[in-house]
């Protein structure tokens, strides 16, 4: 990292869990300290016993990182796993140069959340929400309209809400076509939930 700002653990934890894939697949916690170590290493390891990585460093750095103060880069547990939000993949794609290789990792596989990319993409461009964005109708955008492109009802709620909506985000608020929609349709989702 030579002359770049040195990274705090919760923005380290962060570059690890978009290295592994968390941008749409939940991380395990043991994942992330394996990666977080191999960034940087010795710093979450034991004092003590300077070979070992020690966990509950590596899930303070992982709870801060969802923490508003700092940036909300996260959402998960230890139980569930954790998943970047918006905030975070931009964090982390524009710092993980910090480190030798900024490029995800590799070490999840790719063919299933590809496959997941490709039907998804697929679905919604031919949604209500999406042909009525384009067509100039966005005010007739119903709540329904709104679930279906995220796929939950009133049954739906908390962190699988959470989960789902920061997947399509992060999966396609960058797609040329249908980025501009996917911000639509998070803004009203917002306004639905007021």
């Amino acid at each position: 990292m030579s002359e770049k700002k040195k990274l705090s653990n919760h923005e380290i934890v962060t570059i690890a869990v978009y290295r592994l894939g968390g941008k749409l697949t939940p991380i395990d916690t043991e994942d992330v300290a394996m990666e977080a170590n191999e960034l940087a290493p010795k710093t979450f390891t034991w004092r003590k016993y300077p070979d070992q990585i020690s966990i509950a460093n590596v899930r303070y750095g992982l709870e801060d990182a969802k923490k508003a103060k700092n940036g909300a880069y996260l959402s998960g547990s230890g139980g569930d796993g954790w998943m970047l939000t918006s905030q975070g993949l931009a964090f982390a794609k524009l710092n993980s140069q910090a480190f030798s290789s900024g490029a995800p990792s590799g070490r999840r596989r790719k063919t299933q959340d590809e496959k997941w990319l490709a039907s998804e993409r697929e679905r919604l461009l031919a949604s209500n929400a999406f042909v009525k964005s384009q067509t100039g109708h966005r005010d007739s955008i119903s709540r329904q309209d709104i679930a279906g492109v995220f796929r939950f009802d009133e049954y739906v709620t908390g962190k699988a809400r959470e989960r789902k909506v920061n997947r399509l985000a992060n999966a396609f608020l960058e797609d040329p076509e249908l980025g501009p929609a996917m911000a639509v349709f998070l803004e009203l989702l917002k306004q639905g939930e007021k």
